[in-house]
């Protein structure tokens, strides 16, 4: 056995074995199978499979029922995205009776249910600051090791990376897709960190991240990229978009810097209306459209796959030499697999999540580590969907993370506002310091972290 496949199994087990402590650690047990699985790298090949993520799953779900009584309190408070999801989830049920292909079908809504149980351990997991900064700690830590990965093997087809991510991310634009939930948070811990080494860390993770970004060479997740910086400093507020916009500098100097010329001429494309990639997704569309008006509710998991040869135009499926096509954007494959209504139900969520990271800001703008938190998540699910115009990430795992950690951070804050309520003694002045990052009480009440 390889030195890199003992230290994942001891970081794997390890973590695993601590779940009679905190829930947090299955979780940093699922993240790690999730960026280094055995069986896509060669150290991992000689281990046997014993279904890493459903292990690491199982094994949170006890840590919570388990350790209830001994985590740390949190207030009810109510979850406004979580009916808008689970009515989702009980849709792709539904609409599996009717399906085109019933047992195609029933995959996919199993993967569904998965990301709404998925989506609702995570914040049972992460239940302080502390937490919260530990999720995001690991989630660069993975994205960087896919991006030493890509740096010391770039293999690259069409001049674009293969062979780089996680279990649903096995190709260019799904790893890129996924890397813009992660970007935010580098340049979270770089403009907050004050620790200098763990700050050189944070930024030298982000190189070999922009990097790896850079060599998957997707131009929907680079569109993706953009709107996020953009989004950022807009959202930011008149008090910190001068910093926002320096590290929105940063970054684009990053990626000129280690952008090489396959990047450069392929993304220069993007603006061009007749290269032959923007003219495909305009009839991969349309015939998406086509399909909704056909089949208004849905035709279960996979359906524009299945009915692409029937909507699509025969010199297309010959040039591409393959019968089924992905619609290449997320938002068809949703309304096409699960009808209008599920994407009705879709879009709630993600308003409603989006709705709950606004209140945070507005309930407590002067405490900036909630602000640049909230504002971290928020930038992460906008640049996700900007890039989902242009690829399929509907069963993306990274995007119900962050979802998930939209509503940690605002039962958090609900819980430290209560706090503060019923002991306005211990009430802290967040952000009257000039530079000062102060972490919130809730942080400092029985942390098992």
């Amino acid at each position: 056995m390889s030195k890199m496949a003992l230290f994942w199994v001891a970081m794997y087990f390890g973590n695993l074995a601590a779940a009679v402590i905190h829930p947090i650690y299955p979780m940093v047990a699922y993240l790690t199978f999730y960026y280094l699985p055995p069986h896509v790298n060669w150290w991992g090949r000689a281990l046997p499979d014993l279904r890493y993520s459903l292990l690491a799953s199982a094994v949170l779900v006890v840590a919570i029922l388990f350790l209830r009584s001994n985590m740390e309190p949190l207030k009810r408070e109510r979850n406004y995205a979580m009916p808008w999801f689970l009515a989702w989830g009980a849709n792709t049920v539904l609409v599996t009776a009717w399906a085109l292909q019933a047992a195609r079908s029933w995959y996919y809504t199993v993967v569904c249910l998965k990301l709404v149980l998925l989506y609702a351990l995570i914040p049972a997991a992460v239940r302080t600051p502390t937490h919260f900064d530990i999720f995001g700690t690991v989630h660069v830590a993975g994205a960087f090791y896919w991006g030493y990965k890509a740096w010391d093997n770039p293999r690259r087809e069409a001049g674009r990376l293969v062979e780089v991510g996680g279990p649903d991310t096995q190709n260019d634009n799904q790893a890129a897709g996924h890397l813009l939930t992660v970007i935010p948070f580098v340049a979270l811990y770089v403009l907050t960190e004050k620790r200098k080494v763990p700050r050189l860390l944070y930024a030298m993770c982000g190189a070999f991240i922009i990097n790896v970004f850079i060599l998957c060479n997707s131009r929907g997740a680079t569109i993706g990229l953009i709107v996020a910086g953009l989004s950022a400093i807009f959202l930011a507020g008149k008090g910190r978009r001068k910093r926002l916009i320096g590290v929105a500098i940063l970054g684009a100097v990053a990626v000129l810097y280690l952008a090489d010329p396959e990047f450069i001429e392929r993304q220069q494309t993007t603006a061009n209306p007749q290269d032959r990639s923007a003219l495909s997704r305009y009839i991969l569309w349309s015939a998406g459209f086509e399909m909704i008006k056909d089949y208004p509710f849905g035709g279960g998991g996979r359906t524009f796959h299945i009915l692409s040869s029937r909507y699509l135009p025969a010199e297309m499926l010959e040039r591409n030499d393959a019968e089924e096509k992905s619609p290449h954007n997320t938002f068809i494959q949703l309304a096409t697999d699960w009808g209008i209504h599920g994407f009705v139900l879709y879009s709630g969520f993600m308003i409603a999540t989006l709705w709950m990271l606004h209140r945070i800001r507005k309930r407590m703008p002067a405490n900036t580590w909630y602000v640049y938190r909230s504002l971290t998540v928020e930038i992460a699910l906008i640049g996700t969907m900007a890039a989902g115009l242009f690829s399929s990430r509907g069963y993306g795992e990274s995007i119900y993370w962050m979802c998930a950690l939209a509503f940690a951070l605002y039962r958090m804050q609900s819980t430290e506002l209560e706090n503060e309520v019923r002991d306005p003694a211990s009430a802290h002045i967040d952000g009257r310091v000039s530079g000062e990052l102060p972490v919130p009480a809730v942080a400092r009440t029985r942390a098992h972290v």
